[in-house]
């Protein structure tokens, strides 16, 4: 696992600074502590730091052909690198490692630009072909590992993370408005916008190619998710491939030159995970590592007990106490971009633990995605239904249920909830399937992102829309029989995408400890695409077929466990000490009218809601969207003094 970073001149004119591509490649000595590395080509530099996990002493980067005229630096691991090499040495090429990486310069030779049809992993990948004058960026399959580029002045800059492009002289910090309104809808910005409106991430399953010889660069999509359910296959059929694909992504994900372990959060995913690791290496004990909180309604630790004792792992498990602001401020550095997944922090906390011992941990994320884990797959079946009520009934139970909620909100606060949740169900009901999809993600609607944006701002955004800008990742998502399998794909290319993956490599990279994620091999997420709706989610029995698979492999008391999150207890914290200090400090009236983006008085009434009792119901919302509206508005202020001020 590493960080890359690089410059090329796209008039092809040699690089005057060649100091900046070391320079921007230390702010990713994070990624790569072990050992750094640089090229400087004509107009091209590549900047590198690396963390030693295949080939310890010869896999430095970057890496050549033959003859010196193809150069390769990549964040990542292929994991079919071994039989690759054996393919292209018998195409006659001389490797000189044992390496992943140089088995990306000779593909390349062979293939071309198809050479990433062929790569079975992580990959965020920079090559030279000076012969050619064109550099070439790609990014994986599934977007394991990001990849950032911007273009000023004829100059293209890449770089694993956004901080690594703060040492180049034209990174242009003008803020995107239309990120900043998806990152209130979503907590995060979702790709290929970023923060920054000249900064760009390249999407999963994307290659840019920028040539001298033709000034410009070209962007082209080589893989995407298209889910296909197969339903003249036997439902035998799909335990079968799906165990045996599942057992392949495992073993090839054990490749390592270094000690290597897992996630044990307890849960089905992480779980099944770690019980096909000990079966793979039946003479060895694997490593595994949770965390848990005081605060008992979050923790997780006596299921991660179960499934360590039913494998015989060598577990490591750790409860933290309350979390304390410095840790926030230093969090915020690494996550690069305004981010509200507050699992960041316990996820940062369990690869903390886990790089004491080893330096590769596996992971159970993209189950839910894959196998309809998450609760709100149900729901989305029961939208749909509710849909196909007539027009006047629907209209008629929206305006009783809202009727009935400011009736009863003083005098019966449980029967009015249910009343405000029936009445947004009805209105989610009433929208097409891609709208209804992404305002399911949402925690601000537009009305109440418009109230909180001072004028100017908002004059800014004029008539952009979250709800409509986002929902059409897939085309139409309303094309699929079943809106899960939309739904399904809709996360996959989203939130997995820009929230659980950005969460996961920005954490662990802060702790120099590399993470695999076996459950999103692209060949098992194809095959998953083929699996009917029916066979995943029975009833209220999601992750059917998965459990079904491996029903030799989990523990019952694992299977039969009710679905819960990698939460934090963050909705107290605001009430008193440092948390309120903080609180009180980011989002005072002050604070809020030098950054010039929001109302303060809006801004006000929701940093007093968070610290009254009750304080949701002045705004008529859920203590859920109170917790996480605050959460967004603190972190953005929190980011933009470290990456703006």
């Amino acid at each position: 696992m590493c960080g890359i970073a690089g410059l090329f001149n796209l008039n092809g004119r040699p690089l005057d600074e060649p100091a900046i591509v070391k320079r921007m490649a230390s702010k990713l000595v994070h990624r790569g502590p072990d050992e750094e590395g640089a090229l400087v080509d004509g107009p091209v530099g590549f900047g590198f730091r690396r963390l030693r996990v295949i080939d310890l002493e010869a896999g430095t980067q970057p890496v050549s052909n033959e003859d010196g005229t193809i150069w390769v630096m990549f964040n990542g691991e292929i994991y079919n690198f071994k039989e690759l090499r054996v393919d292209l040495q018998n195409r006659g090429h001389r490797f000189r490692t044992n390496s992943d990486t140089e088995v990306i310069v000779h593909a390349y030779e062979t293939y071309g630009l198809d050479f990433t049809y062929h790569l079975r992993g992580m990959f965020a990948v920079a090559l030279w072909d000076s012969q050619k004058r064109q550099v070439i960026l790609t990014r994986d399959r599934i977007g394991k590992k990001p990849l950032f580029w911007s273009i000023h002045n004829h100059q293209l800059a890449f770089a694993s993370e956004i901080k690594a492009l703060l040492p180049w002289p034209g990174l242009n910090r003008a803020l995107n408005a239309r990120a900043i309104h998806d990152y209130l809808s979503f907590l995060y910005v979702p790709s290929p916008k970023s923060i920054f409106e000249h900064v760009h991430k390249l999407p999963p399953g994307h290659r840019l190619v920028a040539c001298v010889d033709t000034g410009h660069i070209e962007l082209t999509r080589y893989w995407q998710f298209q889910p296909e359910p197969d339903r003249g296959k036997s439902r035998k059929y799909f335990v079968d491939g799906l165990r045996s694909l599942l057992e392949e992504s495992v073993r090839l994900r054990l490749r390592s030159d270094v000690p290597l372990g897992a996630f044990l959060s307890g849960g089905l995913d992480s779980t099944a995970v770690v019980g096909l690791m000990s079966n793979a290496l039946p003479s060895t004990q694997v490593k595994t590592f949770s965390m848990g909180f005081q605060d008992k309604r979050f923790d997780e630790t006596h299921y991660a007990r179960i499934a360590a004792r039913a494998y015989g792992t060598d577990h490591t498990e750790e409860i933290v106490g309350p979390y304390n602001v410095d840790l926030l401020k230093r969090l915020v550095w690494y996550l690069d971009e305004p981010f509200s997944d507050s699992s960041a922090i316990p996820t940062y906390q369990v690869s903390q633990i886990a790089r004491k011992h080893v330096t590769v941990a596996l992971s159970g994320d993209g189950g839910d995605e894959l196998f309809a884990g998450y609760p709100r797959y149900q729901y989305v079946r029961w939208l749909r239904k509710m849909a196909l009520l007539p027009k006047g009934l629907r209209h008629s139970l929206g305006w009783l249920s809202r009727a009935g909620y400011h009736l009863l909100e003083d005098t019966w606060r449980s029967g009015s909830e249910n009343l405000r949740k029936l009445g947004k169900a009805i209105d989610l009901s009433a929208l097409a399937e891609p709208e209804r999809m992404v305002a399911l993600l949402s925690y601000y609607d537009e009305i109440d992102k418009r109230a909180l944006y001072s004028g100017d701002f908002s004059a800014h955004l004029q008539d952009y829309s979250s709800l409509t800008n986002n929902g059409n990742h897939l085309n139409n998502l309303s094309v699929f029989e079943d809106p899960i399998v939309g739904f399904m794909a809709r996360d996959l290319e989203t939130n997995l995408v820009d929230d659980s993956l950005v969460k996961v490599d920005r954490m662990s990279m802060a702790c120099s400890l590399e993470v695999r994620c076996p459950l999103l091999d692209h060949k098992l997420v194809e095959f998953a695409g083929t699996i009917p709706p029916e066979m995943k989610l029975e009833g209220q029995n999601s992750k059917s077929i998965l459990k079904e698979a491996l029903a030799d492999v989990l523990p019952q008391e694992i299977v039969n466990r009710g679905k819960s999150g990698f939460a934090v207890p963050f909705g107290g914290w605001f009430k008193s000490g440092e948390w309120k200090a903080l609180l009180e400090d980011c989002l005072s009236s002050d604070s809020v009218k030098r950054r010039g983006l929001f109302d303060p008085l809006s801004v006000g009434k929701i940093r007093q809601a968070i610290v009254t009792d009750d304080g949701e119901r002045a705004l008529r919302i859920s203590t859920h969207q109170l917790w996480h509206r605050v959460w967004t508005l603190v972190m953005f202020e929190l980011w933009a003094r470290q990456y703006l001020d």
